[in-house]
């Protein structure tokens, strides 16, 4: 029998938000985004990417969840990240490679946006 793996859904992380999606921003995306994955901004685009802790151009602080996918790897493209008041399952939430600390850092830099993992 052949066996299927099914990805993240868009927003499959969200466990709740503010009242009228104010928990959501149109952003935009510079790198290739998984649904729930954490995200960085670069300080001098403003353009959200995958959160890279080894970074020093400001995507290694954690600034956001995506909403979906989007594939930003060759252009920029438009997109939705959670920045602000909501909850997530933190069991769903893509992290990319960063290691046991560095989740922790960016789990509490989350906090402070006002993004909580449960």
């Amino acid at each position: 029998m052949t066996t299927f793996t099914e990805g993240l859904h868009p927003c499959e992380s969200l466990v709740s938000e503010a009242n009228g999606e104010r928990s959501r921003e149109a952003v935009i995306i510079a790198g290739n985004v998984t649904p729930c994955m954490v995200l960085g901004r670069v300080t001098a685009s403003g353009d959200y990417v995958p959160l890279n802790p080894a970074a020093s151009d400001g995507s290694e602080a954690a600034a956001g969840i995506s909403y979906g996918a989007y594939d930003g790897s060759s252009a920029d493209v438009s997109g939705v990240a959670f920045v602000r008041d909501c909850e997530h399952a933190a069991d769903i939430v893509d992290f990319g490679s960063a290691n046991t600390a560095q989740i922790a850092t960016a789990t509490t830099q989350l906090a402070a946006l006002g993004i909580i993992l449960r």
